[in-house]
């Protein structure tokens, strides 16, 4: 299959959940993500849209264990993400895309942050990630030096994926049946 064949089934499947179905498994997927983050001082936690795992729970939990969590401000223009302090529910606006930003923008240096919790449209057990195509999070992980943990559904994990050599592979890939260690 042809990465955007891959993207195609696997944004289906992610469309057909419901509602209860997402906060299940995000749930359950939190339970298996948390201890990844345990020595993790500032995280950088994408910000759930389009049925993908939801990741509110979690920031707000990293930050009530003391912890810094930053998350993209997506610039279309460039195609880059900027890491932006999260400071509070209340603080968020929509974005491009549509998912939520922080309004306030204080940039937290890449080189500050321990772990970075990263989507995907499919990832296979080797830490191969396909996305929406655009490259946002490729560019951002480029020189990255923390952990890469790809959250997704157990549905989204593939055997074997086709790989570019500006694909930037995960370390770890959490669904909320298990966690692979790569």
């Amino acid at each position: 299959m042809t990465k955007n064949e891959i993207r195609a089934a696997a944004k289906a499947r992610r469309r057909s959940l419901t509602h209860n179905e997402i906060v299940t498994k995000s749930e359950a997927a939190l339970t298996l993500l948390l201890p990844y983050l345990e020595n993790a001082d500032t995280v950088f936690c994408y910000m759930a849209a389009f049925n993908e795992p939801r990741t509110g729970e979690l920031i707000e939990r990293l930050i009530s264990y003391g912890k810094r969590v930053a998350v993209p401000v997506t610039d279309t223009v460039s195609n880059t993400i900027t890491p932006v302090l999260y400071t509070g529910r209340q603080e968020l606006i929509s974005g491009a895309m549509g998912i939520p930003e922080p309004k306030s923008r204080i940039t937290v240096a890449s080189d500050e942050i321990d772990a970075a919790v990263i989507p995907g449209i499919a990832f296979d057990r080797d830490g191969t990630r396909i996305g929406f195509g655009a490259g946002y999070y490729d560019r951002f992980l480029e020189g990255f030096k923390g952990l890469k943990i790809g959250l997704c559904y157990d549905f989204q994990v593939y055997d074997r994926l086709p790989r570019d050599t500006h694909d930037i592979p995960m370390d770890v890939i959490v669904t909320e049946r298990t966690a692979y260690d790569i």
